[in-house]
């Protein structure tokens, strides 16, 4: 039987519609024992099998919700994150992805590191139940190095390691608008440490959000989750809602068949008020609180004498809160004014030790259109931030309090040579911190949009991670050894208070292109030459008599000597084949290079390209089906990390979704469902485990 086409086969599918689902399920890999893969592969075969006939049956008017958007008109969507003022998505000169509430539902993710992994270019690497890895174009590392998480502007980055806690990022997913991914620099508009991108998640308007929704499921691995949220009004012009949520994850195993001891779980709650007084103006105010603890299973140091490392279960409890604050102001069409304050606290105790942190942040923005050809964007940002730290034996800050000031501005100009076809846009950004003092951080943007739905755009920027707590008052104490005349001799890393941010020069060209009503691509190369980058340098050996006993200790010293490059290409593609039928399909390549300043060689800089998987993939598939089902697929491909030993794997997951009334629906969701486990980072040997659950939400008063 010859196929020439998507419809002959979907004609050939009707024609043997009795056949055909034995054909598909005795095509499907018969080892697989997960019975929500076989269910998932049942499910999808009985459908397509009617799905010609049912679109037979539909009324003339009948349109699937996935068609209501042309692709042309999704890439007009706006975003906000790259010249900090809305703009159509196809003609943002940066390699930018937007992840949106519907691709967010239809995932099946439970948290945002899940939700990340569709995002071309990202890479998440899970650790344990609840730690992740997520970065751009390299230098995986514990948290985030060098990639700026916002929420609703609200800046998470850590400022005491220079990274993101994800496990107190969760925030209720059915309250994201989008998440705006910039790969690449984003110094200019949003300052320090948006080196290699930048993660912009933006909720919902409260207006948008109006009635009630009780959502609740469970199943392996996701032992339980629930949350509810209601949404109201406060006279004619403001909105409401208020939430909490709630979840309890269970413990992953080791390789050897032990349990990881890395169980989470976590109570939140908050609000949003969205009034509009005037047409012009919108306040906006917002907060959350959250309390919760996770765990993992983990070796550190203990003690000066043997063993010196102990195998314990490291207990994290997990305390915080928010609130923030905005005033926007429409002067005209071409001219705004954005005013927003925030408070945040957080506090972490571990047995490495406890952290107690608040912020505080005020930030203004203008923008005007000073001609038809120049349209302006200027701001100013202070930052204090106040940390307590409790040390413990294996790790020591030194002072154990401090307060860190930081200042920035702006401006950026958007110069439109030809009026709607070719833009210069020149910017940078200065800044004072009270590690490295001033910081620039320039940038030069170009878009050429030859015709409607086609732009190509070009940038080159500098960018810098200034440094953190971590890299000028840190002491850890690694490991230990006893010399032969029976002295302890102690493995240590110090930090360095001449420590230097780390600086990025990056080159990018990317292309995108809606050709097609049906068809859309776009592309992004990069090359990126990295300075000063953190090294550890061996120091002299000395004699340390407290804590007991006396012991010699042989520090390595933070410094900056290694530089680095990283080059690469970035591309996906989403294909509408039919009105019900959406494939996507992403790709990524991505080189890293590393080499050393003169000096000691650091004896870990080997370890450093490898981190990072060299090619990365994905392919989606949607479909609307009759009767109000959903099924949803999605295949993960990562490469390997030979230098931990991590393979190369394949995770597949999918969903089935029923919407039974219009306020009632249910989810059946698998995840690494071909695999019963994996492993994700190295050196550790935490695998992460297949997982299925299911989900039920009621939405009821309006929304």
């Amino acid at each position: 039987m010859r196929i020439h086409s998507i419809k002959d086969f979907y004609a050939r599918l009707g024609q043997s519609r009795r056949t055909y689902p034995l054909r598909l399920l005795a095509a499907c890999n018969t080892r697989c024992k997960c019975p929500l893969a076989w269910a998932c592969v049942a499910l999808l075969a009985v459908t397509l099998s009617f799905q010609l006939t049912a679109q037979a049956e539909q009324p003339h008017d009948y349109v699937p919700e996935i068609a209501h958007l042309a692709l042309e008109d999704l890439l007009n969507q706006e975003v906000s994150s790259v010249l900090r003022k809305e703009e159509p998505l196809s003609e943002a000169p940066s390699a930018i992805y937007v992840l949106t509430a519907e691709d967010i539902r239809r995932s099946g993710a439970q948290n945002i590191p899940e939700a990340l992994r569709l995002v071309p270019g990202i890479t998440v690497v899970q650790e344990d139940s609840n730690s992740w890895q997520v970065t751009t174009r390299g230098f995986d590392s514990d948290g985030t190095a060098k990639l700026l998480v916002l929420v609703d502007g609200r800046s998470v980055y850590s400022p005491l390691f220079s990274g993101v806690f994800w496990d107190v990022q969760d925030v209720m997913l059915e309250d994201i608008d989008r998440i705006e991914v910039i790969r690449g620099p984003g110094a200019v508009s949003w300052g320090e440490n948006a080196v290699n991108g930048v993660i912009n998640i933006i909720s919902r308007d409260a207006r948008d959000t109006q009635g009630g929704l009780v959502s609740a499921g469970g199943g392996k691995e996701q032992r339980g989750f629930g949350s509810v949220r209601y949404g109201g009004k406060i006279g004619e012009d403001t909105d409401y809602r208020i939430y909490s949520k709630y979840f309890n994850r269970g413990e992953y195993h080791l390789e050897d068949g032990q349990s990881a001891q890395d169980g989470w779980d976590m109570l939140r709650g908050g609000f949003r008020a969205d009034s509009r007084p005037s047409s012009d103006d919108h306040i906006t105010w917002q907060g959350d609180i959250y309390d919760g603890k996770s765990a993992e299973r983990t070796s550190t140091f203990t003690s000066f004498a043997p063993p010196f490392r102990e195998e314990i279960r490291n207990r994290t409890k997990l305390h915080g809160g928010n609130t923030l604050l905005r005033y926007t102001h429409d002067n005209s069409t071409t001219s705004q004014i954005a005013l927003q304050g925030y408070f945040d606290r957080t506090y972490r105790s571990t047995d490495f030790g406890t952290e107690s942190r608040d912020t505080y942040d005020l930030d203004f923005q203008h923008r005007f259109q000073l001609s038809e050809s120049h349209d302006f964007v200027y701001g100013a940002d202070y930052r204090i931030t106040s940390d307590e730290i409790q040390n413990s034996t294996a790790l020591v800050f030194d002072p154990s309090r401090r307060t860190d000031h930081l200042a920035t501005a702006f401006v950026q100009d958007e110069y439109s040579i030809v009026k709607d076809v070719f833009s210069l846009i020149p910017g940078t950004k200065i800044g004072h911190n009270d590690y490295t003092h001033f910081e620039y951080q320039p940038a030069l943007k170009a878009v050429w949009t030859p015709r409607r739905n086609q732009t190509l755009w070009a940038s080159v920027s500098r960018a810098v991670r200034t440094p953190a707590r971590i890299d000028e008052d840190v002491t850890a104490y690694v490991s230990g050894s006893v010399l032969p005349d029976g002295t302890s001799n102690v493995l240590s890393i110090k930090g360095n208070r001449e420590f230097d941010s780390e600086d990025l020069m990056a080159y990018e060209i990317g292309y995108r292109a809606a050709p097609y009503k049906n068809f859309s691509f776009d592309i992004a190369t990069f090359w990126q030459e990295y300075d000063h980058l953190l090294s550890l340098e061996p120091g002299s050996p000395y004699l340390e008599s407290s804590p007991a006993p006396a012991h010699l200790i042989s520090p390595y010293v933070i410094g900056n000597n290694i530089n680095g490059r990283a080059y690469g290409v970035e591309t996906f593609a989403t294909w509408r084949v039919l009105d019900n039928f959406t494939l996507s399909a992403t790709y990524t390549f991505t080189e890293l290079s590393f080499s050393q300043d003169s000096g000691a060689p650091d004896p870990f800089i080997e370890g450093l390209a490898p981190r990072t998987p060299r090619n990365q993939a994905t392919v989606r598939a949607h479909f609307n089906l009759p009767w109000d089902l959903e099924f949803d697929s999605i295949a993960y491909y990562v490469d390997s990390i030979p230098a931990y030993d991590v393979p190369s794997y394949i995770r597949t997951d999918a969903r089935i979704g029923w919407k039974a009334t219009p306020q009632l629906s249910f989810d059946l969701i698998g995840q690494n469902l071909f695999d019963a486990r994996h492993r994700e980072f190295g050196p550790t040997t935490v695998e992460i485990e297949r997982a299925y659950f299911g989900r039920v939400t009621y939405r009821f008063g309006g929304e």
